[in-house]
């Protein structure tokens, strides 16, 4: 996909530069093409924006790998998925912005027989002054249809009362799920709805545990999550589906 939109942008800059007298007015001329090159350009960089992070950053190659491998040791059925595969989340190239959560994954995971569907990788970015670091996230998603993303937004915001909206009333009425979170000290979760690409992600609010004494140029490489924090990852998407299947 990203070489369809790279080679669009070519084609556009080559008749400009073949072809200039199309437009007699040299600034109409450039107000009218660049413009369509910039966008398809960076379309194209987010369609390829796993195969570019590899190249940059070797110790991302076998990352999709050891989580599978980890989640075989913890006893988590599982299988590494294709992110092009038909039934992989598809996720729209986004003409702006840079939210990680419309970006393609870095690879993916399809979760068998729990209530989450896949585990995505995704590359996020974190700045300290001049210095800028990449840092792998777990994206814990819930592939579905959704009406309104507000209903499924929520935050604990590093504590055991939800916030937001009908998605947090049912966590709130959760115990055995606010126990979970006591026993690993109140992680800082959010929940969000993304209709786009027809999914929810479940995700921890927080960087990867080696940023916290070195700024490599990446971490959070192996802070994979342990059973606990899976079945509690789990019970929130059990709630999602269910959400899901009332809304429709």
């Amino acid at each position: 996909m990203g070489l369809v939109f790279f080679g669009a942008a070519a084609l556009l800059l080559v008749g400009y530069i073949v072809y200039p007298g199309a437009v007699s007015n040299l600034f109409l001329s450039l107000m009218v093409f660049l413009p369509f090159i910039l966008i398809l350009t960076v379309m194209g960089v987010f369609a390829e924006f796993p195969w570019l992070q590899r190249k940059i950053y070797p110790e991302f190659r076998h990352i999709t790998e050891d989580l599978q491998s980890h989640l075989t040791q913890i006893g988590v059925d599982s299988e590494i998925l294709n992110s092009k595969e038909e039934s992989a989340i598809t996720h729209k190239v986004p003409t702006f912005g840079n939210n990680p959560l419309f970006s393609p994954p870095l690879g993916v995971i399809k979760v068998k027989n729990r209530n989450m569907d896949f585990i995505e990788l995704k590359v996020r970015r974190r700045n300290w002054g001049e210095t800028t670091a990449h840092y792998v996230h777990c994206i814990y998603a819930v592939h579905g249809n959704i009406k309104n993303e507000d209903k499924y937004w929520a935050s604990n915001q590093g504590g055991d009362i939800w916030f937001g909206d009908r998605l947090a009333e049912v966590l709130n009425a959760d115990n055995e799920l606010k126990t979970m979170l006591n026993d690993m000290d109140n992680p800082p979760i959010i929940v969000m709805g993304i209709k786009s690409d027809a999914y929810v992600a479940i995700y921890k609010d927080a960087v990867g545990t080696r940023s916290r004494t070195t700024r490599l140029p990446t971490f959070g490489i192996g802070d994979y999550p342990s059973l606990d924090e899976l079945k509690m990852y789990d019970r929130i998407a059990g709630h999602v589906k269910e959400l899901i299947t009332l809304s429709w």
